[in-house]
């Protein structure tokens, strides 16, 4: 089992710092929670069905309200995104992956150059380059 210090306590164990561990702990969950941020698109986690977000501020466990793709039944989700409290459900939401831009100027030996901006991949071509290729993809995606 491991043990977190907290401040007060510097890890001795003894007597009323023993909370240390909880308190330590919580903080470390917080830390690697996964948020929903309800401002962008989400979707169900296991079928990837669309949900349209109607609130985010219903007094007490659903704090959550929309429906789940053409769907007309109203659903909720506690502000972490859970349907159910207890363990995982097929309805609990996450962000929808956001799409990001790159170009890449290829060049007539082979090489390329790759940059976020269209504005900088212009600025580093040089007479060699034969294309400048405009790039979306979702982080995670890989094509076969």
């Amino acid at each position: 089992m491991t043990f977190f210090a907290c401040e007060e306590c510097k890890g001795t164990l003894i007597g009323k710092c023993f909370r240390f561990c909880s308190q330590y702990q919580d903080k470390i969950n917080k830390e690697n929670k996964m948020t929903i941020d309800f401002t962008k698109p989400v979707q169900t986690k296991k079928y990837k069905y669309p949900v349209k977000i109607l609130t985010t501020e219903v007094r007490g466990l659903s704090s959550v309200l929309g429906y789940i793709g053409d769907g007309t039944c109203l659903c909720g989700w506690n502000s972490e995104g859970k349907m159910c409290s207890s363990g995982g459900h097929e309805n609990d939401l996450e962000n929808v992956p956001e799409k990001k831009v790159m170009y890449v100027n290829v060049y007539m030996d082979g090489s390329s150059r790759v940059c976020d901006l269209k504005e900088e991949v212009i600025k580093l071509q040089s007479e060699k380059c034969i294309a400048c290729i405009r790039i979306e993809y979702t982080e995670g995606q890989f094509d076969e």
